[in-house]
């Protein structure tokens, strides 16, 4: 063959195999990588009108959490949902509103026009009536109050002589009734039905007020007829909510230094403290850190703790474990997760690093014995032959304030510390407030929590979000049993409390506990901001010895929320 010939052979040959591989310098592709960047945040949208007593929909498009929703003038437009990553938006009255969502440094404006409805035209035969304003009614401290609502209809609910904390009611109900924490009412269903809206004040005492719900053909929601006014504008005289012989501490001047005082000596009749006042109500208000504005500069020295001073130890990155069954290495785990290390090694006899690896996978899918780590973005490295397994764990934002706290040489971001200030922000407040003694302290930082924050409905499916963490309490006011539980570890160990978290069993719910004088009491901050709804005070899981909460649990709707727990650290 002459070199023409052979020059065409090795042509063909070549384009064979650059049409095979798709062009010089990729080689055979036998794998596509495509890169996904986030979706960018927006509102749907920016400007919008609507007509009086109309309403539509704004969502936030791509939100990775929910958002707290604002109006400019709700006399204007009305904000129907204050947190989530969508709202319904009803029109009050004529005039403009801005409508604002916000979630961290994260904030997007509708600019809202309500319109009135027209009153007709010629090419209109039959002309639309002017549409009534909402109407507002004051609800007496009484308990007085009787109104009568057509289904369709709304009303704006005020507390007579008192600032209201929020409205609600109860979960059986919310097919009855739409109602908003600052008390816009609307009737849904159930003609014929009578319902209790219950109010909380801001000094914490409980009112209600009941709705009857009509047939949906009124124009004017009127209050039902009684012998006495349904409705007092005035506001009736009330005694003092009634005090058992336990009181609630004096708000005391804020002290001039740092107080470090001793726990005092563990009582001799019972082991529950007797001067934790029982009924737990105070001038606290319920509003939120706004971490923007909390400090990012936090000054520790040598050790920490406002109650129970504590060295802080050199940090360690790395710790070694040996174990042997399922219980040792979850123990292992939760070790780990005190020292917040940056990685741990652990040492097996039996199985193989896949099988451990899946049990650490699967307790991080659920709130569980190690509720603390996130459950993304850790890593694992397999020795079979050696039999060991090296995890490299991320953690949760109140894990790392912890560790930052606790161990000298652990560095974190500025969120971290803002956390930190914010927790330490409560923790000098509280003393400022009642005093030096542990259960007393304790206490006004479990109201001041349950103030701030409302229980997360829906309850959120993701893992590593602020209502999983103590940032739900601190800058969200949103949050389920981890979030709760978070923020009080948080504060017991900036006062230097032993302390430790319980889980269930089945891993379904998270509680603190915490060492006094010898003995160990459970606080459930969850329980106790829920158990409020029902009218109680915020100390009904407050400071419980083992078999009280399991009494008490014993009388609950849901037993196994507490009485069957796990140990594993003991």
């Amino acid at each position: 063959m002459n070199r023409s010939g052979r020059k065409r052979i090795i042509g063909i040959v070549l384009a064979f195999i650059i049409s095979l591989s798709g062009g010089f310098g990729y080689g055979m592709q036998t794998e596509k990588t495509v890169q996904v960047q986030a979706a960018t945040q927006k509102i749907s949208a920016k400007k919008k009108s609507v007509t009086v007593g109309k309403s539509f929909k704004l969502k936030i498009k791509n939100a990775s959490g929910k958002y707290t929703w604002t109006s400019s003038d709700s006399k204007i437009a009305k904000v129907k949902t204050k947190k989530g990553k969508s709202t319904k938006i009803v029109g009050v009255s004529a005039g403009k509103a801005v409508i604002t969502a916000k979630r961290g440094s994260a904030v997007f404006e509708c600019t809202v026009t309500v319109k009135a409805k027209s009153s007709g035209t010629a090419a209109t035969p039959t002309p639309e009536p002017t549409p009534e304003p909402i109407p507002e009614y004051a609800v007496a401290t009484d308990n007085s109050t009787v109104l009568n609502l057509p289904l369709g209809k709304s009303l704006q609910l005020k507390l007579s002589g008192k600032e209201a904390r929020r409205f609600y009611v109860h979960d059986s109900d919310m097919k009855y009734l739409e109602v908003s924490s600052d008390g816009f009412v609307t009737a849904k269903s159930g003609e014929g039905t009578t319902v209790t809206i219950h109010i909380e004040s801001k000094d914490y005492n409980n009112y209600h007020c009941k709705i009857n719900i009509t047939k949906g053909t009124g124009t004017q929601v009127t209050p039902k007829p009684t012998a006495t006014p349904a409705v007092t504008l005035t506001p009736k005289p009330t005694a003092a909510p009634a005090v058992t012989s336990t009181p609630v501490p004096t708000v005391t001047a804020a002290p001039t230094a740092t107080p470090t005082p001793k726990v005092t000596a563990a009582p001799t009749a019972t082991p529950k403290p007797t001067s934790k006042p029982v009924n737990g109500e105070g001038d606290l208000n319920g509003e939120l850190y706004e971490q923007d504005k909390v400090s990012a500069v936090v000054s520790l020295g040598s050790t920490y703790g406002l109650i129970t001073s504590h060295t802080r130890e050199k940090y360690q990155k790395t710790l070694e474990y040996s174990i042997e069954d399922e219980r040792s290495f979850i123990k292992a785990c939760r070790d780990a997760l005190e020292h917040g290390v940056e990685s741990f090694t652990i040492t097996f006899r039996g199985y193989d690093c896949s099988h451990w690896w899946k049990i650490f996978r699967e307790k991080l899918k659920t709130q569980s014995e190690l509720s603390g780590y996130t459950a993304n973005g850790y890593t694992g490295a397999f020795d079979d032959k050696n039999h060991k397994i090296t995890i490299t764990p991320e953690y949760k934002d109140v894990w790392k304030a912890v560790t930052y706290l606790r161990y000298d040489g652990y560095e974190v971001d500025d969120d971290i510390k803002k956390l930190l200030n914010a927790a330490l922000d409560l923790t000098n407040e509280a003393i400022a407030a009642v005093g030096n003694k542990p259960e007393d302290v304790l206490l006004y930082v479990n109201n001041r929590m349950c103030s701030m924050t409302t229980y997360s409905d829906p309850i959120p499916t993701e893992h590593d979000c602020p209502q999983r963490d103590a940032t739900g309490v601190f800058f969200y006011g949103d949050g389920v049993c981890e979030s709760y539980t978070a923020a009080m570890r948080l504060v017991l160990n900036i006062l230097g409390l032993e302390n430790d978290t319980i889980v269930n069993k089945k891993g379904t719910h998270i509680w603190n506990r915490v060492l006094l004088d010898g003995v160990w009491y459970h606080i459930d901050v969850t329980w106790n901001d829920v158990e409020k709804y029902g009218g109680g005070f915020y100390n009904s899981y407050f400071l419980l010895t083992e078999d009280q909460l399991i009494k008490k649990s014993g009388e609950s709707k849901d037993p196994l929320a507490h009485s069957w727990y796990n140990l594993y650290f003991r």
